[in-house]
This record gives C-alpha cells, sequence and structure tokens, in this order.
C-alpha cells in the first residue's frame, strides 16, 4: 500500500509523456478519461485528479498546436475547474459523507483541501507567538524526509512523516492514536523544523526549485517539477519524494551521457 501512490505517480508521469507527445486526438482524450477514472478510482484521492488536470493541462498546451486549438483548451480550463471542484464536493457528500453536509461545512471543507492558510496560521502561532515546540528538535521531520527509504527496521528511532506531528499538535493526541492526518505544507514544514528562519528557508526553497526546473529543455522533466512546486504548497512531500528521486536521475543521466545517443539492445 505504501508504493501505491507513487507508482501512480510514476503512472502519470509515463502515461502523459508518451501519449501527450503528438497530435491530440479525440482517441486519445477518450483513452484518458478512462485512465483517470481507473486511477481515481484505485487511489480513491481526489489530489490525483488535480495531478491528471494538470498534466493534461501542460502537455496539450506544449503541444503543436493552432492558435485556434490553444483557444478552444484555454476555454475548456474553466470547466476542467469545475470538474475538480465537482469531484470533490460529490466526494464530500456521498463517498465520504461528513456528519454534517450542510453547503457552509461543505465549503468550510474544500476550504481546506484547497488551501493551507489554516495549518500555517496555527504553526506561525504555536512556534513563532506562543514559543511552543510541535517537534522535539529543530530539522526532525525533514531527517525522516531524508530517511523515507531506510526501513524503520534498521533505524528504530527513526522520525514520523511531518503530518502525524502536526496532526497531534492540533487534536492534542499522541502521534500514534491519531484518527486522521491533516494535510500540511512547505511554508508550514519549514516554520516547525527552523523556527523564525523557516520563513527565508520555505521561500527560497520553492524559488530555487521553480528556477532549476525552468532552466530545464526536457518538457517532462518540466511537467515533474511543475507537480512538485504545487505539491509543495498543499500536499505532504512523503508521498512525493519519488518524483524527487526521478528528478535526480534524470540530471545524473543527463550529466553521465552529455546529448550522447544511448542504444539498448535485448538479445533473445
Amino acid at each position: 500500500m505504501a508504493l501505491m501512490t507513487p507508482c501512480m505517480l510514476i503512472s502519470m508521469v509515463v502515461y502523459f509523456g508518451t501519449v501527450f507527445k503528438e497530435k491530440l486526438t479525440v482517441i486519445k482524450i477518450i483513452l484518458t478519461l478512462f485512465y483517470s477514472v481507473a486511477i481515481v478510482w484505485i487511489s480513491g484521492k481526489r489530489f490525483m485528479l488535480a495531478n491528471i488536470l494538470l498534466l493534461f493541462i501542460f502537455y496539450t498546451v506544449n503541444l503543436d498546436i493552432s492558435v485556434e486549438g490553444r483557444k478552444k483548451i484555454y476555454k475548456a480550463l474553466p470547466i476542467l475547474g469545475i470538474v475538480l471542484i465537482g469531484f470533490s464536493i460529490f466526494y464530500l457528500a456521498v463517498i465520504r459523507p461528513m456528519a454534517e453536509t450542510s453547503s457552509s461545512s461543505i465549503y468550510d471543507m474544500l476550504r481546506v483541501d484547497f488551501g493551507r492558510d489554516d495549518v500555517i496560521k496555527y504553526v506561525i502561532n504555536k512556534e513563532i507567538i506562543r514559543g511552543e515546540r510541535i517537534l522535539e528538535y529543530r530539522g526532525e521531520t525533514f531527517l525522516s524526509l531524508i530517511g523515507a527509504f531506510i526501513p524503520r527496521k534498521m533505524w528504530p528511532s527513526k522520525p514520523y512523516p511531518h503530518y502525524m506531528y502536526l496532526t497531534g499538535s492540533i487534536l492534542n493526541l499522541s502521534i500514534h492514536n491519531l484518527p486522521a492526518g491533516t494535510t500540511p505544507s512547505l511554508l508550514e514544514m519549514t516554520i516547525c523544523n527552523f523556527g523564525f528562519w523557516g520563513f527565508a528557508v520555505g521561500i527560497i526553497f520553492l524559488v530555487w526549485i521553480c528556477n532549476m526546473i525552468d532552466r530545464s529543455k526536457d518538457i517532462d522533466t518540466k511537467a515533474i517539477g511543475l507537480i512538485l512546486a504545487m505539491v509543495l504548497l498543499t500536499q505532504s512531500m512523503d508521498v512525493y519524494l519519488i518524483l524527487i528521486v526521478i528528478l535526480v536521475a534524470i540530471s545524473l543521466m543527463v550529466q553521465l551521457f552529455k546529448g550522447r545517443k544511448v542504444r539498448i539492445v535485448i538479445h533473445r
């Protein structure tokens, strides 16, 4: 189960990087609809639909299409936004109904789902204004992120994912007794790990990521970077660590081969 989401993220990058490199056709759009339904159904996560819509928009606007075709795509953007919000409302009201499904409560949940100002304000109040620590020590959950691929059997004292400490602080519960998880963001995470300096660290890191991706000439690298930049502001980094691994692997391959063509021969 822990590998399911990373595998789906790799699947989406491979799918759009393969199917949407040439002319956009009706067959490709229909195939993408079936693919999207399968991914969302298997994962059960709304952010997967957001990633699919983002990749679809990115790859289609980078296709070699006419001005009229681009205008049609731009006109479809509000429709895609409505689809995402409509699916989120359906999810909250039908798939996983809340205790109260009034319009105001659904609005509150959508605001929490699509924004992160709630956790950022909570952490600023907790860490900066009141001077209370959420983590046991500075840099704790970044250490957990770096060591994500190290099994806990080999590192029994390895810190847990950041969202667990954040949720435990909000609910005043032990991280081992959480009923659910609160989604963090990059800025909230850097403030928890670095205190006042976390404001600068979060902003500088985001700018560095965007600058690094902008310098890339490869459209697939840019697509991965686009998702990563969005994730830094809206999701837990633990799930998306696989994207950083892919970017590092691509960078190493570029440095190793330096534009030389590589031919893979399979002997039977």
